[in-house]
């Protein structure tokens, strides 16, 4: 089971028992129908009277077809949902001591209905700018692509956006644009498809919401409320649940006052609660895709309104276990041709595979990178250190007890390979009087969720994760990211330290190197750390020399990715000059450029 999106996002069915947040009391009654996993293999789940074809004996409470199985007696075979009994339903019965099992033989997790956040928690949820946030402005930024592209700004207020947002924006702080959102934003809003580069925690986010949101308030887009299938303006796909979550509340946030309906799915919930939610009305969808097309097959989303499609993380989504479904949307039927949508794909790297992959879903798009040394955030102080595998945990106490005595109220997270390991480190931190909490794949959704919250909050000093926080988290205060296991790939590795020292703010990342399992890395470290201007060690130097792996790091000095078409209208800050005929139109203020670095077709 991937760590990236657990198997019920696919689609599949596995049993769940009913957890209910007391913030979100409903009137169902589930009787034999009580979960959306409960019905046999391929058949889907109709909530609210919508179609219910049942199997339960008896009439059915559902208003759709034929008998439903919302009062059967049992569901399947007649029998007890909860003990497999027959002669009562699962709500009645008394029996605790069967635990129904999924199709892989393991105990169902709880089915998961959300509370409601108040708006007034959202806005609580940002990074303050740190003290080096004012130095972004020097970061260069590198842009290619046919046509004439619209020039960078200065301000929000420069970019012609609706008052409302502007409105949002002022509330947030967000004072002033990082480099991404000055070059992304107003190319959005030209019409144009975006491939966006930049380093962790630089405002991605908020660098594609914006038009998103922009366009609907200006076209006064329908939301198709109290339609049966919703047909959202904007859909926004990412690879796990939290950053789905996270970008949901940063659409929420920039939306307050309006009209603008935003909602997210994912995997882990409650399938009937996400229906009811995007039926009420839905200009954006932010969701995993294993449950966008789950709710595609079902044939309650439609694209014949869509205008833009994002893919967050996208070099994630486009590799192995993801471009399956990805191509199942973007051939869908009701799918608008890439000249009729606009396309946006952002991520902190783009290896070159990935591009290639991403031009068959886009339309003459224009690439963004923002370029910071070594593609590692140079906010980020990086240390290797060597240890071998049975010493890991003493050394990993060690570093933590030093952290915490040094800085109160530091946040720490620690990163490894599996969701077993992730539970043995979560135990013995505990056991040795360091409160920690843990999240990976094998969590149920409720608890993924309650480890996030009280991290966040201050609950936890560390937070143990597997690759599913790798990407994209912005959670206030983590001081430092400690890589108890590196990860295969060095893309990742680039992720990982990022989730600290954002948006202008220092960091630390500390990694463990182990010669037997790490040295396929040694020479990619090697370049990151001088790439970053970070103290290279002498025994990794010869670890690398002594690999016999090649270098497979995509950056290429100042950035972290190039573009892989053929170099041409290839423009950096020095010449930000456009003409009417192609190239970006003239730059309006003076931005410092590393003017060594050409673009690296």
């Amino acid at each position: 089971m991937s760590d990236w999106e657990d198997s019920d996002d696919l689609g599949s069915c596995q049993q769940h028992e009913l957890i209910q947040s007391t913030a979100n009391k409903t009137n169902w009654e589930f009787g034999s129908m009580g979960t959306e996993d409960e019905l046999p293999e391929n058949t889907h789940l109709e909530d609210d009277g919508m179609s219910s074809r049942g199997r339960g004996r008896g009439r059915g409470r559902s208003r759709g077809f034929g008998r439903g199985q919302g009062r059967g007696r049992g569901g399947q075979s007649g029998s007890c949902f909860k003990c497999g009994k027959e002669g009562h339903l699962s709500r009645d019965c008394s029996d605790d001591s069967q635990i129904k099992e999924n199709q892989e033989g393991q105990p169902r997790n709880p089915l998961y209905i959300p509370s409601d956040i108040e708006d007034s928690e959202i806005a609580c949820m940002r990074i303050e700018a740190g003290i080096n946030f004012d130095s972004c402005g020097n970061i260069p930024v590198n842009v290619s692509g046919d046509g004439i592209i619209p020039s960078r700004v200065n301000s929000f207020e420069e970019m012609t956006i609706q008052n409302i947002l502007l409105e949002n924006i002022q509330k947030a702080k967000y004072n002033k644009p990082t480099p991404i959102q000055s070059a992304a934003v107003p190319i959005l809003i030209s019409g144009r498809d975006i491939m966006g580069c930049a380093q962790t925690g630089s405002g991605k986010t908020v660098a594609y919401l914006l038009p998103i949101l922009n366009y609907i308030c200006k076209e006064n887009c329908s939301s198709h409320s109290m339609e049966e299938t919703s047909k959202p303006t904007g859909l926004v796909l990412c690879p796990t649940r939290e950053l789905a979550l996270q970008i949901y509340f940063e659409a929420r946030k920039l939306s307050f006052g309006s009209t603008l309906l935003n909602k997210v799915v994912y995997g882990g919930t409650a399938v009937f609660h996400q229906l009811k939610q995007i039926q009420d009305g839905c200009h954006l969808l932010v969701g995993t895709i294993g449950r966008v097309v789950d709710f595609m097959n079902r044939g309650n989303l439609l694209f014949d309104d869509l205008k833009f499609i994002v893919l967050d993380e996208a070099d994630k989504m486009l590799s192995m276990g993801f471009l399956t479904d990805l191509k199942k949307i973007f051939h869908h039927s009701s799918m608008p041709p890439p000249d009729q949508r606009q396309t946006l794909m952002f991520s902190a790297t783009f290896p070159s595979e990935v591009q290639s992959l991403a031009t068959n879903f886009m339309n003459n798009y224009v690439f963004v990178v923002v370029g910071t040394v070594g593609a590692a955030n140079t906010d980020v102080s990086q240390e290797i250190v060597e240890v071998n595998k049975g010493k890991k945990k003493d050394i990993l106490y060690e570093h933590i007890g030093e952290l915490l005595s040094a800085e109160d109220g530091m946040k720490i997270l620690v990163f490894v390979e599996t969701k077993k390991m992730a539970d043995f480190i979560g135990a013995f931190l505990c056991n040795n009087q360091i409160s920690a909490t843990t999240i990976h794949g094998d969590r149920h959704q409720q608890q993924r969720e309650e480890a996030l919250k009280t991290f966040r909050n201050g609950k936890f000093d560390v937070l143990v994760a597997t690759a599913v926080a790798a990407r994209g988290l912005d959670i206030p205060g983590i001081g430092c990211v400690i890589n108890f296991d590196l990860p295969k790939e060095v893309d990742e590795y680039v992720h990982r330290i990022g989730r600290t020292g954002r948006v202008g703010n220092c960091g630390r990342a500390i990694s463990f190197f182990d010669r037997g399992v790490d040295s396929h890395l040694s020479k990619d470290l090697v370049k990151i750390l001088a790439e970053a201007n970070q103290v290279v060690p002498e025994w990794l130097k010869a670890a690398a020399d002594e690999s016999g792996y090649a270098q497979g790091y995509s950056g290429s000095g100042t950035y972290a990715s190039t573009d892989i078409r053929k170099k041409r209208s290839i423009q950096t800050e020095s010449n930000w000059e456009g003409s009417s005929v192609g190239g970006p139109a003239a730059f309006r203020s003076t931005i410092a450029v590393d003017e060594d670095d050409d673009w690296d077709a």
